[in-house]
């Protein structure tokens, strides 16, 4: 434990042990506080689980040779992780095209990959809207095609409903 080493460090000062004796110590020392600061760093970004973090704490912790079930252990969260990010993404790409179909598909994806369901929600309401809408676009165009009236009103009522431009 690096607390202990420094203490006894410390000691082994105040008894006037040879100076090359203690550098060498103080060098372990450091070494071992790097890597614990390390291990802290990959074991903050596993409960994190942001692929970024958790990248950059998996390159420091195989670079200080931390033990290969730690690494493993926080890759296999990375691997998991990464295609729900990417998932997060074409959700917000649907989101700003706003077609029902590019929001079903990105939905399907992000089910696939392990999204929970309450990060889906705001989705899937964006869903059945541009869903109410494109059915209520199809409304107004068959319509204004059959030329009636009647259906043209409640197809009219409707599309102002659903916001249709």
């Amino acid at each position: 434990e690096p607390r202990e080493i420094e203490e006894a460090l410390k000691e082994a000062m105040r008894a006037g042990v040879e100076e090359s004796d203690l550098q060498n110590a103080c060098n372990q020392l450091k070494v071992l506080q790097d890597r614990a600061r390390v291990h802290d760093k990959l074991l903050a970004a596993m409960a994190e689980r942001d692929p970024d973090t958790l990248r950059e704490a998996i390159e420091l912790a195989e670079e200080q040779r931390l033990p290969s079930s730690e690494v493993d252990r926080a890759r296999a969260i990375w691997l998991e992780e990464v295609p729900k990010q990417q998932a997060r993404g074409r959700l917000i790409e649907a989101e700003d095209k706003g077609d029902a179909v590019s929001l079903r598909a990105a939905l399907m994806e992000a089910r696939r990959v392990g999204l929970q369901d309450e990060e889906l929600g705001p989705f899937e309401d964006l869903l059945t809207g541009a869903e109410t809408k494109e059915q209520a676009e199809e409304e107004l165009r068959q319509s204004c095609e059959e030329l009636n009236v009647v259906g043209l009103r409640f197809a009219i009522a409707k599309a102002k409903e659903a916001k249709v431009d």
